[in-house]
């Protein structure tokens, strides 16, 4: 379920000849340790992806690492409540059947997944007339597979040591995104669903195109809610109907139907009014935990769905204002630097922070902090580098591309290769330049360069 000292900062890429192109890097840092991350939060900012570069990124993406951090958070919260040493006096915030946060943190996720993923597909069919599926996936799976392995494998041979006691059949169901996990590798089922969603949406939106994909994820919307009542009415076993397999398909649906939709909701003065109402999100949270009052079917039914409401709304109002409110504390340094390792944070969490799991570390503070801890260490030395490694690459293919270069963040059209690639040069020669600033002319050309996508 996705940024050092090293900084590059390029002015907007606008049809201005007068305007230079200017690379700031530090004398200090050596040229192997070099990369690029952006300063300016114009429309045109050159930046292939980099996991610390999002503390500088423009205000749109640092907003949305802003609220992975405060999904994971609520995750983090929610799974240290239930380990030893966890303050009972807080255990409610999460526990309270009718306003507690338990699976909110989840439940964002996929909201801000479901967004990303459908507008990254949405701007690659408006901008080439088609969806390349399988590209799509090797993207995600050069992003998400490594981390993801890494910490399945460790954990698996931590149990064979003796450290861990889940099941192999856990063991397997993590391996090959099936669900069923359970212990240390519990938190996995949520990959899973995430790993088929990658799988089936863009197919969705290939074969039917935009109107099919509505439908269908209106379709989501409305019949998961009733699937879960019937679930839970024909298996009152269940412990958890959310987290039942393919159950939670309509939170990333509403996600999906956000970024489908947004350009002509904004047009909307009912959605408008909704979106910059202080009191909108709180109402659906109040109602939302309110229906359990009526029964547990009419919970069932209406709880996810209004929570999941609230957080469109959320990750909607953080979008259009990132200067206000909660967003301007979202977009706070390290609160984007925690979200840009949201991803190694959440995969690396559960085995100390499980309410059965053995390690001495798992009693609270010190389970939290470990688990942070190994999250950010699998982070700096897996996730980061190969980001990097895989914005070093976008850049050498641009003197080897057509006429237009996708970034993920940005497109470059074949008026800016020669100037980019003159600035990869330069990047690589700049350690013996004693101020570490160099300034390249613009091409004289205008450059069609504009985002082209976020990380998803």
């Amino acid at each position: 379920m996705t940024c050092g000292s090293e900084k590059v900062s390029c002015q907007s890429l606008v049809p201005q000849r007068t305007r230079n192109l200017q690379i700031t890097i530090p004398a200090s840092v050596p040229p192997s340790r070099r990369s690029i991350a952006p300063r300016s939060r114009g429309r045109g900012t050159f930046a292939p992806y980099s996991p610390l570069a999002s503390a500088v990124a423009p205000a749109r993406l640092r907003t949305v690492d802003g609220l992975r951090a405060f999904a994971l958070a609520l995750v983090l919260f929610n799974h240290a409540s239930n380990t030893t040493g966890f303050p009972p006096w807080l255990a409610p915030l999460t526990h309270d059947p009718h306003l507690g946060f338990a699976g909110h943190g989840v439940k964002l996720f996929f909201v801000i997944s479901g967004f990303l993923v459908t507008s990254m597909l949405l701007r690659e069919l408006e901008r080439t007339g088609a969806i390349d599926g399988r590209r799509f996936l090797l993207r995600r799976a050069r992003r998400i597979l490594p981390p993801y392995f890494a910490f399945v494998l460790i954990l698996g041979v931590l149990r064979l040591a003796g450290f861990f006691q889940f099941d192999t059949r856990h063991f397997l169901a993590a391996l090959t995104f099936t669900g069923g996990a359970g212990g240390e590798l519990g938190h996995l089922w949520s990959m899973a669903v995430q790993e088929q969603f990658y799988l089936a949406w863009p197919l969705i939106l290939i074969v039917g195109g935009r109107s099919i994909a509505v439908y269908g994820a209106l379709a989501a919307v409305i019949l998961l809610p009733i699937a879960r009542v019937a679930l839970a009415t024909l298996s009152p076993e269940t412990t958890s109907v959310y987290l039942t397999y393919g159950a939670s398909i309509d939170t990333l649906a509403l996600g999906c139907l956000l970024a489908l939709g947004r350009e002509r909701l904004a047009g909307n003065r009912w959605f408008n009014r909704i979106v910059e109402s202080p009191w909108s999100i709180p109402l659906l949270y109040v109602v939302a935990g309110a229906s359990l009052i009526i029964g547990w079917r009419p919970s069932i039914l209406l709880r996810t769905p209004l929570v999941s409401l609230a957080l469109v709304l959320l990750l909607e109002r953080c979008l259009r204002h990132p200067d206000r409110g909660v967003a301007r504390l979202l977009n706070t340094r390290w609160v984007v630097y925690l979200g840009s390792a949201s991803f190694s944070i959440y995969l690396w969490q559960q085995p100390f922070l499980d309410l059965f799991s053995s390690p001495s570390s798992a009693s609270f503070p010190t389970n939290l902090l470990v688990g942070i801890a190994a999250g950010l260490i699998s982070w700096r030395l897996l996730e980061q580098p190969l980001a990097v490694r895989r914005a070093r690459a976008r850049v050498l293919a641009v003197e080897d591309s057509g006429d237009r270069v996708d970034f993920g963040r940005l497109t470059v059209d074949s008026d800016a290769r020669a100037s980019i690639g003159r600035g990869r040069r330069a990047i690589a020669g700049a350690g013996s330049h004693p101020s570490g600033v160099l300034t390249m002319p613009r091409p004289r050309e205008t450059s069609d360069v504009r985002l082209a996508g976020a990380r998803g």
